[in-house]
Formats: structure tokens, sequence, C-alpha cells
């Protein structure tokens, strides 16, 4: 943590002379792809779909036409009433009726889209799209990425995708012990065979090296809860950076065609909202999709009433970690009033135990990230 491969990776992507390059973090990549993936199967399954009817409409219409045959036989291609019978017609009356006959019923279409055609077919996209690709924090926590990882980059390495990303976890430890980490553990040689690997390993983090005092409060991280004057800097800072405009109410466009409220926000880009509301278990629950959203319609995300973090209330912190990863990727100030200054705000508690969940031990490296983040962000 801190000790600068951050400002590697932004020498190196400013000097890649690559035409198609792109540097994102892997959650927003991930979420990226699972709705690629989504619309992709979506849009084969139409297409099946539409086949499937035309296959119909022509059965139909070669059995009307054997039925008219065998009962009324005229001359070939004469109707009954001696006009011409216009195939063509024929066929747009059949498919009609069939497009009618689904139409009309409630029985869903079962026509099945293999989840591996539609990885396959974004990976080749992603990879025409980007022939390097850059990753900030390369961690999996989440099974539903891990269990793609594999075939995903497979097909696009052998597109011709180059991968360059930073990690606070060596390659070999990636997703460790994590659910089903049979179907994942192939993709660590796959990584091996792609990628080498530079350890940066380090006492120092010389983002705390280069605060005067990262322990103490700053102008824009405030603390304790419980004292009125830090509340009430808050407040003003709220005022002085929305420049007089009115507060107002706003919903954004997210993922999958959710809706996110913000229930207070001004013009200037800037918003606030309560620890809780960002970052509890009630719902409408929060995600990198939702924090994505924010941070490309704000330039300030306040948060207030941040309380001690750590494994009592894991799922909380998780997200919270995530919101400070998505605003330090993109450069979104924030202004927190939190329990306690950066560096004390998480407990990891006890060392971690050898059967601790996987999430749990990630997330003690997270919130190192996450407190060393938090120092520079509101330096």
């Amino acid at each position: 943590v801190g000790t600068g491969k951050t400002v590697l990776m932004d020498m190196f992507f400013e000097s890649a002379e690559v035409e198609r390059k792109r540097r994102v973090h892997l959650h927003e990549f991930m979420l990226e792809v699972h709705q690629r993936i989504h619309r992709w199967k979506h849009a084969e399954r139409d297409k099946l779909a539409a086949a499937a009817e035309r296959r119909e409409a022509q059965e139909l219409q070669v059995r009307a036409a054997g039925e008219a045959a065998a009962t009324a036989p005229f001359a070939a291609g004469a109707s009954p009433q001696g006009g011409h019978v216009d195939p063509l017609n024929s066929f747009a009356a059949s498919a009609a009726a069939v497009a009618a006959r689904h139409a009309a019923s409630d029985a869903p279409r079962r026509i099945r889209v293999a989840e591996s055609d539609g990885i396959t077919e974004v990976g080749k996209m992603l990879a025409q799209e980007n022939t390097l690709l850059a990753f900030d924090e390369f961690v999996v926590t989440d099974v539903v990425d891990a269990l793609i990882l594999k075939h995903l980059f497979g097909v696009m390495f052998r597109e011709g995708s180059v991968m360059v990303a930073t990690s606070n976890t060596a390659p070999a430890d990636l997703y460790k012990d994590g659910l089903n980490y049979p179907y994942f553990a192939p993709f660590i040689p796959l990584l091996g065979a792609h990628c080498k690997v530079f350890d940066m390993d380090s006492s120092n983090d010389y983002r705390l090296d280069s605060s005067e005092d990262a322990g103490s409060s700053t102008g824009r991280f405030l603390h304790p809860l419980d004292c009125p004057e830090q509340r009430a800097e808050f407040e003003r800072l709220f005022r002085e950076r929305c420049h007089g405009a009115p507060e107002e109410e706003r919903e954004l466009a997210v993922a999958f065609g959710r809706r996110l409220r913000v229930r207070r926000c001004s013009q200037d880009r800037v918003c606030r909202f309560t620890f809780d509301e960002l970052c509890d278990d009630r719902e409408p629950v929060m995600a990198a999709a939702d924090f994505q959203a924010l941070c490309g319609a704000f330039d300030t995300i306040m948060v207030e009433d941040v309380p001690a973090l750590g494994l009592d209330n894991h799922n909380e912190t998780r997200r919270f970690i995530t919101l400070v990863d998505q605003m330090y990727d993109r450069g979104v100030a924030l202004v927190a009033l939190a329990a306690a200054p950066p560096l004390s705000l998480f407990d990891a508690g006890a060392a971690p135990a050898a059967d601790d969940l996987l999430s749990l031990r990630e997330m003690r490296l997270a919130a190192r990230r996450m407190a060393s983040r938090l120092v520079e962000m509101t330096r």
C-alpha cells in the first residue's frame, strides 16, 4: 500500500504509444462485462426467436398448402376463385399467424443462450476495442467474476490484448480459498503465461510520508462525530461548495435500467449523503455501479456520520471502501465527517485466521489502502 504502483501506472499509461488503450478499475470493467453479456444474450435470444418463428411460419405454409391440394385439386398455382396464389403473401399470412399466436400466449418462449457463448463474444469485442488494458487494483472477491475470468481473459489474450495491472495481492494469492476456487484456479497460470510479475513490496507508505500529520483532522476529513464545531464546519463546507445554488433532488441512471435517487445535491456538481444512505444493508442497497454513477455525475461527494469501520460491520465497510476506490480513481473530491481520523477509522481486529472468509481477509488489505487514500484525498 502506498508504494508507488499507481504513480508507475500513470507514467506507463501516459507514455504507451498505443492507439486503442484503456485504463479502468477492475470492478468497473467487470460490471461492464456482465452488462454486455446480458445485452448480447438478449439480442441473441431475440434473433433465435425470430428465426424459430420464420421456420414455424414456413412449416405452417407447407402444411396448409398440402391440405389444400388434398381437398381441392385445382390447377397448380390457381386459387379456388381462379386467381393465382402469391407465395410471398401466403408466407406473410402464415408468419403473421405465428406471431399472433405467440403474442396471445402467456407461455414464455423457451430459447436458451449459452452463457459461455456470451463470454466468448464479449471477449472478442473487448479485444477489438482495446489492444492495451490497464487495471488499477486487480483484486477478485466476487464469485461471479471469479467464475468467468479465465474464459474471458483467455479469449482476450488469444485475440491479442495486453494487460497491465496493479494489485496488493500476488497472482498466486488472488481469490485464495474463495467459493468455487477450483473454477478460478486455472486463471492463475493463464496470468503467468501472459504477464510478468514485479514485486514492489516496501515498508514505506509514501502517501503518509508526504503528509505532515496523516493521523489528524484535515480541512476535508472532520472528526469526531460528537463535536458540534466539526459538524458546523461540514455544513459550512457544503454551502461553500454549492456557491449559493439551491439544493435539489436528482435521479441518475444506473446499470441494468436501475435509477439512483440523490436527495441532496446542487447544480455545482456537489452532493451529500449520510453513511447509511450509501453503505447500509437496507434496500435499496448500493454497489459499485451506483458509486460509478455518482462519480460520473458529481465532482464532490460529501459523506457524514461515517462510523468506526471493521469486521463487525464488514458489509458496510466493504461498500465504503468501494466508494473511496471509485472516487480516488476518478479524481472526485471527498469531504467526510467521521468517527475517527483516516488511520484510526478501521479496526482490523485479530490477525486473520486460517478459516477466515476470503472477503474478510481481502478487506483487511483493502482497508489499509482506503486509509492511505483517504489521507491523500483529504490532505
